[in-house]
């Protein structure tokens, strides 16, 4: 089933319905809805029971007026089976129609959002980036629900990168000579061909798994599932699938996924 989200109902509303996107709380705005249109609203209360419930995040008094709104629809249509009348207010939310109601509610909401199962990532300090990768881990995972392979693999690769780097660089700054010991050792044993340079941010996802695993950052179960991460991750280039004859299935989908999911296992143990 496809993934709906709020600007979606929002674009469908606009296009059924022209005035509701300039309606205001008026009497001389208020506007009529008859049976005409019972088609119309049926098929937008069933995109928005469509959305999942960690992309409506509102307050109190904006979820009950969403509640409130689309029950006053539903019953509206259950009504119209029978005799007409027109759905033009619901008592104590002022002029406006409940069509409008629900379109101004779902404006404040995000399509991105993050599931009740993911974790809170208290290893990031970073509030705005704990809660950017928060959104990236629960986007990997509905990719992978969905059945979208490709996506979910290449994010969560892309997740597990940007996790290793805040995690380096934070260890950078408080023990520099840790990192160098641990690249000039891989270059050492033949782990990396070269050393990376001082610059995390242009570090690939390669070095930043072999020196998080050097310095006991990540376990060494964790390095060889996120390897397999690292092996799919560049496939977010156009070109590399075809000259390396890669694709992303089921497969690289849950490697990618375990990779991520063992990656902030370990570091919320620290």
């Amino acid at each position: 089933m496809p993934k709906v989200v709020p600007s979606q109902v929002i674009e469908v509303i606009d296009q059924v319905f022209s005035n509701v996107k300039t309606q205001q709380d008026t009497q001389n705005s208020r506007f009529s809805l008859d049976r005409g249109y019972q088609n119309e609203l049926a098929a937008i209360v069933e995109l928005i029971d469509r959305i999942h419930s960690e992309l409506i995040k509102l307050d109190a008094k904006d979820y009950t007026a969403l509640q409130m709104a689309v029950t006053a629809i539903k019953n509206t249509i259950v009504t119209w089976q029978t005799r007409d009348y027109g759905l033009e207010r619901i008592h104590g939310y002022g002029n406006l129609n409940p069509v409008t109601i629900v379109r101004n509610v779902l404006l404040k909401c995000s399509d991105e959002g993050v599931s009740k199962s993911v974790s809170d990532l208290t290893f990031i300090h970073n509030e705005e980036l704990r809660e950017n990768l928060r959104i990236d881990v629960s986007s990997a995972n509905q990719a992978f629900q969905n059945g979208e392979w490709k996506a979910a693999t290449v994010l969560a690769g892309a997740t597990i990168e940007a996790i290793l780097l805040y995690v380096l660089q934070t260890k950078q700054d408080s023990d520099q000579n840790a990192i160098t010991t641990s690249v000039n050792d891989l270059v050492t044993n033949g782990v990396l061909d070269r050393p990376p340079g001082n610059n995390l941010d242009k570090w690939s996802l390669h070095p930043l798994i072999e020196v998080a695993a050097s310095l006991k950052i990540i376990r060494e179960e964790t390095a060889i599932q996120t390897r397999i991460a690292r092996d799919f991750r560049n496939l977010i280039h156009p070109g590399v699938s075809v000259r390396k004859n890669m694709t992303c299935n089921r497969g690289t989908a849950l490697s990618a996924l375990a990779g991520l999911e063992h990656t902030i296992n370990d570091l919320s143990a620290t």
